[in-house]
């Protein structure tokens, strides 16, 4: 593979910094500056000597340094800074003829790889690695492809920015320290890397020949199937803007800047769909490269709203649970970049008007629990039915699998009432084997019969079009689309749906009930249901906590919560305690209690915001809990 490419697809990560204010993957250290004090100066001015270590962070001593330039030496001012415009997250270190070292001696896995972001408005730069040579340079990109020190070659991507440029150095190799300085510099996030890990399921295009085409100009309909790889089906479908509907064309086409690898996806006027759900994978996170010539795009996930814009400028609450992060640096006149979804995503929609896409990669989450209970229709005949055509009555129990019992009831829509038929079929495009197509009816599932209490249910369905009845515990009932679903579908029990587009055009998807759900209620008027997954539990959502465990973070109350919740935790003896609040990504964003406690019970309010005071936006985020050697997690979320 292209060296250059390996290192735009890591230094993509970086470039969240750089370009979109976030944060990127893990490493083994990384000093983001986010830490001291906003404005802390070191250098000669503030009576700080060369060679002085002046802050920790991660591990990781950061000194202050001579900067060079011919027969100058310069010392003077390293200043902790806001970002400036198209640079920073958060925190940034500002150095003004001045150099600051890193040695990464104390960190376990070094020598290893290092990155640092960058922004240069002016002036010259000094770099040292590894005690090496010092290299007074015009710009960081007179170093690129340049060996620094002995098996350390230094890489650099840059891009511009009001007044200058700014970009990333990956210094590839064994890289135990290095210093580096300049006269209008600014630096952010240096880390020490951990290894890439590989995907878990990849579709690279490599399976295809060059030109091969899809769409409308080849005579295709929406929704067409194009191939699939790692177990991943590629359709093809409209791309929109606005009242613009477009199907022309996506051809397997060449890399041809060193911007994408290999063989790679031309879309014209089209959108790609992976359908990452027939892979049976649950995903931590999805990436996927892109080159953009121009035009606008389209961006969506799980069948949730569809962005339409600029994809450098797509939202980043893209869809319920996933999140999203754009990454871009200039080649040729196009940008190159990487879009990267965190959390789980079943179907993935993307497509542009001149737009590229390759290496759809996904990394698997925790694998999903088994279902103590299953309700898969297989125990019944293809062709078998029940409703009014059948005889039967509301009510009427018609089979009973893996101990649950299963009945038909009545179907409503405002005044109507439904009560036709429920038929096993054989399963196509989205579900698989036998199930159960309702017509205007509702089938009912008396779980509390097979066990006294659930911590999840979890269904597939197929909708075909009409309406659809959820019904949980004798709570209100939902009439309407199944995706609108509310997420407190009854006390106690919340409901999140993950849907996306079949390759028939249907809508696919998966229902999951987190709490107690003794007596579930489903059915709609062109609606398929399979495989009701019943995992045994108890759980606390949405419910007053009872005590908590010695030790353990109790569940918060209430949750979901607007402005406020409560944690509560018991200790059975005296000792240190952390509790911290941590967003989707698991980075830190407020610290509740940090410190020594007695034993007994605390409590303890988070009113939604962060370290600052600033008030977080809706989403989900994490209660981290250490006390006493144990550990607990609670989820959290916040709904305005």
């Amino acid at each position: 593979m292209n060296p250059l490419f390996v290192f735009k697809r890591m230094a993509a990560m970086m470039a969240l910094v750089l370009l979109t204010g976030g944060a990127f993957s893990a490493s083994a250290a990384q000093v983001s500056f986010d830490f001291e004090p906003l404005y802390t100066q070191w250098g000669g001015p503030y009576g700080n000597f060369p060679g002085e270590i002046v802050m920790v962070e991660d591990g990781v001593p950061m000194s202050v340094e001579e900067f060079y330039l011919g027969t100058y030496t310069g010392f003077n001012e390293a200043m902790i800074d806001v970002p400036i415009t198209g640079f920073g997250s958060i925190q940034i270190l500002r150095l003004n003829n001045i150099s600051v070292a890193f040695d990464f001696g104390g960190v376990p896995g070094v020598p290893a790889d290092a990155y640092f972001a960058y922004a240069d408005l002016g002036g010259e730069e000094n770099i040292q690695v590894n005690g090496g040579a010092l290299f007074e340079i015009y710009q960081m990109m007179d170093l690129d492809g340049v060996m620094v020190a002995p098996g350390v070659t230094m890489h650099v991507s840059a891009g511009g920015i009001p007044g200058g440029h700014a970009g990333v150095v990956w210094l590839e190799g064994p890289v135990e320290k290095f210093r580096v300085g300049g006269q209008e510099f600014w630096i952010d996030d240096v880390r020490l890397d951990e290894p890439d890990q590989p995907c878990d399921l990849i579709v690279d295009n490599e399976s295809q020949a060059v030109g091969n085409a899809w769409g409308g100009s080849h005579g295709d309909l929406p929704g067409v199937f194009a191939f699939a790889e790692d177990g991943i089906p590629v359709h093809m479908f409209n791309f929109t803007l606005g009242a613009y509907v477009g199907f022309h064309e996506a051809v397997i086409d060449t890399d041809f800047d060193g911007c994408l690898v290999d063989r790679t996806m031309r879309v014209n006027n089209i959108n790609v769909g992976y359908d990452i759900s027939a892979a049976l994978a649950h995903t931590s996170s999805v990436i996927i490269d892109f080159r953009d010539y121009g035009g606008a795009e389209n961006l969506q996930v799980n069948g949730g709203t569809r962005y339409e814009g600029d994809i450098i400028s797509a939202p980043y609450n893209i869809a319920p649970g996933v999140t999203c992060t754009v990454a871009w640096w200039n080649v040729g006149g196009a940008d190159c970049g990487q879009v990267t979804l965190t959390g789980d995503v079943q179907h993935l929609l993307i497509g542009g008007q001149e737009f590229w896409v390759d290496n759809l990669c996904v990394y698997e989450g925790e694998e999903p629990e088994d279902c103590d209970y299953l309700v898969d229709f297989e125990s019944q005949p293809i062709g078998m039915f029940w409703g009014s055509t059948a005889g039967n009555v509301p009510g009427d129990l018609i089979f009973v699998e893996d101990t649950i019992p299963v009945g038909v009831t009545t179907f409503t829509l405002g005044a109507y009432t439904g009560f036709y038929e429920a038929r096993i079929i054989n399963a196509s495009d989205c579900l698989v084997s036998h199930s159960c197509w309702t017509s205007n009816i509702n089938l009912f599932f008396d779980i509390q019969a097979a066990t006294p209490s659930t911590s999840k249910v979890i269904f597939e369905f197929q909708d075909y079009g009409g309406d659809e009845n959820l019904q949980v515990n004798g709570g209100p009932r939902h009439e309407g689309s199944i995706t609108s679903a509310p997420y407190n579908i009854a006390p106690g029990v919340t409901c999140t749906v993950v849907s996306w587009t079949s390759g028939g055009g249907s809508e696919c998807g998966i229902v999951t009930l987190e709490g107690n759900v003794g007596r579930l209620i489903v059915g709609g008027q062109e609606f398929e249901l399979d495989n009701i997954c019943v995992i045994s539990g108890s759980t606390d959502v949405g419910e007053s906590p009872e005590a908590a465990s010695s030790n353990m973070l109790a569940a918060p109350y209430p949750n979901p919560f607007n402005p406020k919740t409560e944690l509560s935790y018991s200790l059975d003896s005296d000792g240190p305690v952390r509790l911290s609040i941590h967003d989707v990504l698991g980075r830190e964003i407020a610290v509740l209690v940090d410190g020594h406690q007695s034993s007994g019970t605390h409590k303890v309010v988070w009113e939604g915001k962060d370290a600052r005071g600033k008030s977080m936006s809706s989403g989900v985020y994490f209660a981290k809990f250490t006390a006493l050697g144990q550990q607990s997690t609670q989820k959290l979320v916040l709904s305005k």
